[in-house]
């Protein structure tokens, strides 16, 4: 079965920072005292970690609230991502949104295609 993952995370921004998307990482807890992490700072693993790019970069300030929703759909042996991403700030007023995909973002081969069809 080809189970999406669909997900939503929002917080509170710390301090100002100018912000070109979100990063995406798993920690794993594997057994007790066994974890798996690719997470920012951790040693490198086969895993890599998934930038999801917003088109222009953004200034946040201290006590925005971000809002992310983040949804990748089995497409053959690969994804199609999508991010929805609000900032809102302190008053409760969005400030900017973006609605992304990464469903464009790359040629498809006439193989990939089939290789998609196939695998249904």
């Amino acid at each position: 079965m080809k189970v999406p993952v669909d997900a939503r995370v929002a917080w509170t921004v710390a301090r100002g920072i100018a912000a070109q998307g979100v990063v995406l990482w798993f920690d794993s807890r594997l057994a007790r005292g066994v974890t798996f992490s690719n997470a920012p700072g951790r040693a490198p693993l086969i895993y890599g970690q998934k930038l999801l790019a917003w088109p222009e970069p953004v200034r946040l300030r201290a006590g925005e609230r971000v809002r992310v929703r983040v949804r990748a759909d089995r497409a053959g042996v690969d994804y199609v991502w999508r991010w929805n991403s609000e900032v809102v700030d302190r008053a409760g007023h969005t400030r900017c949104t973006f609605e992304q995909s990464s469903f464009l973002s790359e040629p498809i081969s006439r193989v990939r295609l089939k290789a998609a069809r196939a695998a249904r």
